[in-house]
């Protein structure tokens, strides 16, 4: 399954009736099945706008709280 946002689960749980009305594994396997199918087919590729640089800079600021909190 190609990728567009980090939310892509969320996007096909909501998509997919309760799994508690499924009668089967198989009939959920199916339901998963046919929305990969369909969410591919208009599928776009992740772009990042972040560069490494910025990643690596929230990365220590959060580290950096982390380690202040003294756990």
């Amino acid at each position: 399954m190609l990728v567009s946002t980090n939310k892509c689960e969320d996007k096909w749980t909501l998509q997919i009736p309760n799994p508690k009305t499924f009668t089967s594994v198989r009939q959920l396997k199916q339901q998963i099945d046919q929305f990969v199918q369909r969410y591919n087919a208009d599928a776009s590729l992740f772009q990042w706008v972040a560069t490494a640089d910025s990643i690596l800079q929230k990365i220590e600021r959060i580290a950096k709280r982390i380690s202040a909190t003294g756990h």
